[in-house]
């Protein structure tokens, strides 16, 4: 994954890594929150990369291919320090399931979790209130040549596995002046020849002035997904 100032998120990461039978590798886009010292404090595998203060989504993921194409795992989870897939088994294990099926990439239903003012201690444990569902493809067997565009893997010969269980996103529950931040950073990238379609969600936030509708949600806790949340906010 690529980070900046995720202080808040990277013990999450590090716990459900741990769960999930996954090894973490962490490339940080020089943040200023010390998320990078954290990682090296806690001995986590990573690197830093200079975009010149803008979140630049083509040369992030130039680096993870870069990264990742010297590291050569088995799989591959891309995602974000604010993003987890929880699932009735470890992710390692429906890796394992998939390679029985000779499938390449896993599909998850992955929701946002947003913010309508509520306040505690943990991130993770507040938080209750879902958006639509989409279908995403973030789990994928390495081989050599894979590119990225946006949110979709592109790679030879994809066979796709489905598995039951939820990816969510909880970017929307951070703090206004968060958003604005990463709205800047996204902006400065676009005036240098980012593509604009990346990132469009942003403009869409700020449009609501980071506020949500709790009328307009879900609450995960009356949905299907909530068996495969709880067990990691209760064990934790």
């Amino acid at each position: 994954m690529t980070i900046y100032n995720e202080i808040d998120f990277l013990p999450y990461q590090v716990e459900w890594c741990h769960k999930n039978g996954l090894d973490l590798y962490v490339i940080d886009n020089y943040s200023t929150d010390n998320s990078y010292e954290w990682l090296k404090n806690h001995n986590i595998p990573c690197h830093q990369i200079d975009t010149k203060e803008a979140f630049d989504l083509d040369a992030l993921q130039r680096e993870i291919i870069k990264t990742t194409d010297r590291i050569k795992p088995d799989w591959v989870v891309y995602t974000g320090a604010d993003t987890f897939m929880f699932a009735k088994k470890p992710i390692a294990d429906l890796c394992k399931d998939a390679e029985k099926t000779n499938s390449n990439i896993i599909t998850f239903p992955q929701i946002n979790m947003c913010n309508i003012g509520e306040t505690g201690k943990n991130v993770l444990d507040y938080f209750f209130y879902i958006d639509r569902i989409r279908m995403i493809s973030f789990i994928f067997k390495w081989q050599p040549g894979i590119k990225y565009n946006g949110d979709t893997i592109i790679m030879s010969h994809k066979k796709m596995c489905y598995f039951s269980g939820i990816m969510i996103n909880y970017g929307y529950t951070k703090a206004p002046e968060r958003r604005k931040e990463l709205l800047k950073r996204r902006q400065l990238a676009w005036n240098r020849g980012l593509n604009r379609i990346y990132g469009t969600h942003y403009l869409e936030e700020k449009k609501r002035n980071y506020k949500w509708d709790r009328n307009e949600l879900k609450d995960i806790r009356e949905s299907e997904y909530w068996q495969y949340l709880k067990p990691f906010l209760f064990e934790s």
